[in-house]
């Protein structure tokens, strides 16, 4: 690891083949990283970098290598990959805020198709994290992709329309204004796809992206003053996947490599986790017949029929007679057809933190009871802090009963499949 710059401590990086190459090093205003890809910019310099407690962390910072360490690491993402594989070059730094004296950790991965990096804040008690430097630049003459769903429903459901523009103009695109959802795809002038996105996404708020008029990207949280977490402060790895073309983009395992491994407490045994397709009944009406016992026996027995491994009871379930006797015929019904059952809930029904989730724990229990194989949860709307500490505990209180969770109207997948392999990207189909 050569050391650039003594005065502005930075280091260059490399990833195993050579062919991303990416710089950090610390300058008065902040914290500043750069990234090539077989010798081009792909990312000019930008800055990173954590506001705590209403400090900026990343400003008159002094950076120093720590060390270094090369990962080699294959493993099985269920119902994606039998085998994705994790080759990096990782690099520390210890990084010191001078005014304060405060140390923290600058933590960066370079694959072949990529470069990440995260910090790790220590400390103990209620912190509040203001909000984060990061930013991307990526070429000028570039083609963004991006969700746009030009309505009240913008940041908060992932249901949009891909479309593009230039990158100059993806602040003014929108009237709903300059901020867009992760990911983002970039196409540059000479056709390389760059995607800028976040992995490991657990106890911390979702970033948005709040394009700028040159181009730039930059940091944006729901929670515009702030939001509180305790003790050790870990960030999500900030990501960019950089692929020749779209095959290499679709098969990178960037995001699943920079996402922990599941615990072997929660899936030991993972035999109960299949992945498959669903039919539900929801916009069909099924002819007057929706969320009837005739009609989602009609819908089970077409699932058996075409060979999908699932249906799903959508909403109004709950309001059949003798609900949890009719739920459970209805699962035994299924089973006897080879067909899983999935059953909808509200969010906002489960998310009372109250005595470790209880009422989200005795909801599950009584479907797992019923015989019920998964759980569709709608409508998190968002990803501030509220709904990702959420659907963290809805993933390990499913876990314990071996139920499947269907996010949906949620935020963007940032490597649960690995860490949570009972998360279930089902593709519904309507009946």
């Amino acid at each position: 690891m050569a050391l650039l710059s003594a005065g502005c401590g930075g280091t260059a990086q490399k990833s195993p083949s050579g062919n991303i190459r990416a710089e950090v090093f610390a300058g008065k205003e902040g914290l500043y990283y750069t990234v090539t890809h077989d010798g081009r910019t792909v990312i000019d310099t930008s800055a990173m970098g954590v506001t705590v407690d209403g400090t900026e962390l990343f400003r008159d910072a002094a950076l120093r290598p720590a060390g270094t360490r090369k990962i080699d690491e294959t493993y099985s993402v269920t119902g994606r990959k039998a085998v994705s594989e994790g080759r990096c070059n990782e690099y520390l730094f210890d990084v010191t805020h001078r005014p304060s004296g405060y140390k923290y950790r600058l933590q960066t991965r370079l694959y072949d198709d990529g470069f990440a990096y995260r910090f790790v804040l220590p400390g103990d008690g209620t912190r509040t994290v203001n909000g984060e430097a990061a930013q991307w630049r990526p070429p000028h003459q570039s083609r963004v992709w991006f969700a746009e769903r030009n309505s009240g429903w913008k940041l908060l459901t992932y249901a949009g329309e891909w479309i593009s523009t230039t990158a100059d103009s993806l602040h003014i695109v929108s009237r709903q204004g300059p901020v867009q959802t992760m990911p983002l795809l970039y196409e540059t002038a000479d056709g390389l796809r760059l995607m800028v996105t976040e992995a490991a996404l657990y106890e911390y708020s979702g970033m948005r992206l709040r394009a700028g008029k040159d181009g730039s990207l930059h940091a944006d949280f729901t929670e515009k003053e702030g939001f509180d977490l305790r003790d050790t402060v870990t960030t999500p790895w900030r990501v960019l996947i950089v692929a020749e073309n779209l095959d290499r983009l679709v098969n990178t395992d960037i995001v699943t490599n920079l996402s922990p491994a599941p615990d072997p407490e929660l899936f030991g045994d993972m035999s109960w986790i299949r992945p498959g397709r669903s039919l539900w009944s929801w916009w069909s009406g099924l002819d007057g017949r929706y969320m009837t016992v005739e009609g989602e026996q009609a819908v089970i027995d077409l699932a058996a029929e075409v060979g999908y491994e699932y249906s799903t009871l959508d909403e109004g379930w709950e309001d059949l007679a003798d609900k949890w006797t009719t739920l459970r015929e209805m699962a035994d019904y299924a089973a006897g057809k080879g067909v899983g059952l999935f059953v909808w809930r509200h969010w906002e029904k489960l998310n009372d933190p109250a005595e470790d989730y209880f009422q989200m724990r005795s909801f599950m229990d009584s479907v797992a009871g019923c015989g019920v194989k998964g759980l569709k949860i709608d409508f998190m709307n968002g990803e501030g802090l509220r709904q990702i500490r959420f659907t963290t505990a809805v993933l390990e209180n499913a876990a314990r009963r071996r139920l499947l969770v269907n996010f949906h109207g949620c935020q963007k997948p940032s490597g649960e499949i690995r860490t949570y392999p009972n998360e279930h990207y089902m593709q519904e189909l309507q009946q």
